[in-house]
């Protein structure tokens, strides 16, 4: 009877022991927890509290309350902290405050970035829902910078959405993110044919071109020969297209397309300017003589300077005449420039030796360098044509 009765009382015992030891398990885990979190905040550098951080995140879930603490903080280190800490388990509240710091904290963008960047596949409906109902431009755009490439289905159909909006305000913007997908298997873009078919778009058409320019292949040469031909494309379009032609087209090709901008008469001093930065190895008597009448005539200095500047590889003593002029002059106002933009599509093309002197110190400097370089070489010719 007593052994049957200890029978009895013996699972009640097991029962409460159980109970203690999860009890104290549990309070030893958040006392645990609370201590890591507490030495985060103690800790003064950034490296050691992201160390800490890893290991209050092996809590997983327990751990949350002190992780949204962190993201919470005052402190932008802290926060960081709390974003490497999530960074190891799913939390629907945590991915939506990162969410939060990524598009109002700054001092923690590389991180949230980096946070959502790295699960963006499981986060993907919270940023579909994010883009669909951000208003803000500048906002919006930002958000673009977390999609990873190649693009997932659902970012994607937003984004064909947007491009297909005829009156969409964010049409260029999509386009963009559509010129960066990448497929690293196929190595190509695997929306190639889809933008291309924008090329007649008034409001993508540049960004067309200049896609087709930088991913294209000489078979796309006759895009950019169309454009120089046509008097209706904007100075941007040609100038890319003066890029494919010198990249793709046969010498003999450049040289006509050289030639016929240098002798077109109307007012095109920028498209000129570009020619001559973008194609400075072409020889003719033709590209010859209208450098040489630039370089004496046109009412722009920073015109006659490059015109006389392409004419010292020819060696030619009858060039004389074209250098005296821009060899005598005095530094003018950058103010009577009317080749700004021409100056920056110029940059964008990454021509060795160009520079855009903004400094005024510079720019002298630089104008006094080039000027030197003439008026070596005009000593030079004339020595020869006296010989």
């Amino acid at each position: 009877m007593r052994f049957q009765k200890n029978r009895k009382f013996f699972p009640k015992i097991s029962l409460i022991i159980l109970f203690l030891v999860l009890f104290n398990l549990i309070n030893t885990s958040l006392i645990a927890q609370e201590a890591e979190y507490n030495l985060i905040l103690k800790t003064g550098g950034l490296a050691e509290k992201r160390k800490l951080a890893i290991t209050l995140s092996t809590y997983k879930t327990k751990s949350s309350s002190y992780i949204k603490l962190l993201l919470n903080d005052e402190n932008y280190w802290n926060r960081i902290a709390g974003i490497d800490a999530a960074s190891h388990f799913a939390d629907s509240e945590i991915e939506d405050k990162i969410f939060e710091l990524y598009t109002n904290d700054h001092m923690t963008t590389s991180e949230s970035k980096n946070f959502i960047q790295n699960r963006f596949l499981e986060l993907e409906t919270k940023f579909v829902d994010l883009y669909n109902h951000e208003e803000e431009i500048r906002r919006k755009e930002d958000l673009t910078k977390l999609i990873i490439f190649p693009i997932p289905d659902k970012t994607h159909k937003i984004l064909m959405a947007e491009l297909d909006s005829k009156n969409g305000k964010n049409r260029e913007l999509a386009l963009n993110v559509l010129i960066k997908n990448f497929d690293s298997k196929q190595r190509t873009n695997p929306d190639d044919t889809y933008i291309r078919s924008y090329i007649k778009d008034p409001v993508l058409r540049l960004h067309v071109i200049e896609y087709i320019q930088t991913k294209g292949n000489k078979d796309d040469l006759p895009i950019f020969i169309e454009i120089l031909n046509s008097e209706n494309d904007s100075f941007k379009e040609r100038s890319i297209a003066l890029r494919a032609i010198r990249d793709w087209a046969l010498i003999s090709e450049q040289k006509i397309i050289y030639e016929k901008i240098l002798t077109d008469k109307s007012s095109n001093d920028p498209l000129k300017y570009v020619a001559i930065q973008v194609l400075p190895n072409l020889r003719s008597e033709t590209i010859r003589q209208n450098l040489c009448n630039i370089a004496q005539t046109n009412p722009n200095q920073e015109m006659r300077l490059s015109s006389a500047l392409a004419l010292i590889p020819y060696d030619n003593t009858e060039n004389i005449v074209c250098l005296e002029k821009i060899s005598n002059e005095t530094i003018e106002t950058k103010k009577q420039s009317n080749l700004k933009e021409a100056v920056a599509v110029v940059l964008t093309f990454g021509i060795a030796g160009f520079i855009n002197a903004r400094n005024e110190a510079i720019r002298r400097q630089q104008f006094t360098l080039n000027q030197t370089k003439i008026r070596e070489h005009l000593i030079y010719l004339k020595k020869a044509k006296a010989e």
